[in-house]
């Protein structure tokens, strides 16, 4: 079945990008994907308790962001859009 083949994926996709934000220290952002796909990226790490998640973007350009617990986003509103 292709959706839990596509779960499947994301959930690997999720840990894999775990592991490179543990080793680097740097952020690690996802392509854009659908609102249910960011879901399941951020329930596949919500168990991770020295990493977080948030989505970022607008629309179609939307995607999960994963960052190392005590690194500093800038907030929203200092956020420069993406051209």
């Amino acid at each position: 079945n292709f959706r839990s083949l596509r779960i499947e994926e994301l959930q690997m996709a999720a840990r894999a990008a775990a592991e490179k934000v543990r080793t680097t220290g740097a952020p690690y952002r996802f392509a854009p994907m659908s609102s249910r796909e960011r879901r399941i990226v951020h329930l596949a790490l919500r168990e991770e308790k020295d990493l977080r998640t948030e989505s970022d973007g607008e629309g179609g350009r939307r995607s999960v962001v994963v960052y190392p617990g005590n690194y500093k986003s800038a907030a929203k509103s200092e956020r420069r859009p993406v051209p």
